[in-house]
């Protein structure tokens, strides 16, 4: 697997991770340094983010990724595209559809996610 299908199979397990609420997985792919930039303009660090999921403040109920595009530089990665997602904010539901750029980094245990922002379309 060449390191571009390996960042995808990263940004495939943390979109799992979100909608399945595992704060130990999102722990290993988000990186302690995140900035998490929600396309509202408000950033969460790392655990304001997982805090919001394990406590269903914000439910993921589907992140799908649309299109992608992937640019790597030594061991830091871009991945830019839309997304597509189907969300609970308390019992509001919300229909995503973004754009996002998110910047990560791949380090000897694999990758982990430095920065998020997402724009809705």
């Amino acid at each position: 697997m060449n390191d571009i299908d390996a960042l995808l199979t990263a940004d495939a397990q943390r979109r799992q991770a979100m909608v399945d609420a595992n704060a130990t997985r999102l722990l290993e792919l988000l990186d302690e340094s995140l900035n998490w930039t929600h396309s509202s303009g408000i950033t969460d660090t790392r655990q304001a983010l997982i805090e919001s999921i394990t406590s269903q403040a914000v439910v993921y109920q589907s992140l799908d990724l649309l299109e992608h595009h992937a640019h790597q530089e030594g061991n830091v990665f871009i991945l830019s595209g839309t997304i597509k997602g189907d969300v609970l904010k308390g019992e509001t539901p919300k229909v995503l559809h973004n754009r996002f750029l998110s910047v990560w980094l791949k380090g000897e245990s694999g990758f982990r996610m430095l920065a998020w922002q997402s724009t809705g379309l």
